[in-house]
């Protein structure tokens, strides 16, 4: 008996600003495309944005653009993706940094679960799970 192909989506984008929108459309749609209710695809674009606005802020040095990797999958009702850089990973505290550091906030808030790790050589990558059936 053969199973049912897992949904999956990935793709691959420069880090800069402008392609914080495009993934922020696309991750919204296949969530749509696969049981998610517009509420859901809200928290999933939130969620996305401040994991994606991250990587464009404080991955890569100038004048450096680096590439984020992102990837998705819905198995058992749950979707969750992945979003990948190779830039100079986690910092505790950094001369350059900008924002109002409520990005991870956001993130916990809007996805029902989530994980950042660092990277080996270098590098983040920010786990989301949202279950596609949670209101």
């Amino acid at each position: 008996m053969n199973a049912a192909p897992v949904p999956l989506m990935t793709f691959e984008l420069p880090a800069e600003a402008r392609s914080v929108g495009t993934a922020r459309r696309w991750m919204r749609a296949f969530a749509g495309e696969h049981g998610g209710d517009p509420e859901l695809q809200d928290r999933v674009g939130s969620a996305l944005t401040e994991a994606l606005a991250n990587t464009v802020l404080h991955a890569y040095a100038a004048p450096e653009v680096g590439r984020i990797d992102i990837a998705a999958d819905i198995e058992d009702g749950v979707l969750e993706i992945v979003v990948v850089d190779d830039g100079s990973g986690l910092r505790a505290s950094s001369s350059d940094y900008r924002g109002a550091g409520m990005g991870f906030g956001i993130i916990a808030s809007t996805a029902d679960a989530f994980a950042i790790r660092e990277r080996v050589p270098q590098g983040t990558e920010v786990w989301l799970r949202f279950e596609l059936g949670a209101a």
